[in-house]
């Protein structure tokens, strides 16, 4: 179900129990998560349905400084932990925002939905 060698499964998750999108691709393309995030589409009621959520957890593997100015420029909270080899030097200013109890539940959700 999940493919071949050489793809790849990306899920998107509006809260811990139900999931909005999912992708599948060949592993030698390039990946970014502006194509994962057009797959949004969120009935809520009436109306057109929502294609911006109002947070994303993700692994440290998500930690690219890309990623996070795509995130601040649509005004998207970012849940994701600081990956360690993705910094050359500590940052100064601010750190960035991890709600531990919230990244534990997506993180388990998604586990076991995919085992």
């Amino acid at each position: 179900m999940c493919g071949s060698w050489g793809s790849r499964l990306f899920s998107l998750w509006v809260s811990p129990s139900s999931i909005s999108a999912i992708l599948m691709d060949p592993v030698k393309t390039e990946w970014s998560v502006r194509e994962v995030m057009d797959g949004i589409r969120v009935r809520c009621g009436r109306g057109r349905p929502r294609t911006r959520p109002g947070e994303v957890s993700g692994d440290s593997a998500y930690d690219t400084r890309e990623t996070r100015a795509y995130l601040r420029r649509r005004g998207i909270k970012a849940n994701i932990p600081v990956n360690i080899r993705n910094r050359r030097r500590p940052r100064l200013g601010r750190p960035y925002r991890l709600d531990l109890e919230t990244y534990k539940r997506m993180k388990s959700s998604v586990k076991r939905f995919f085992a």
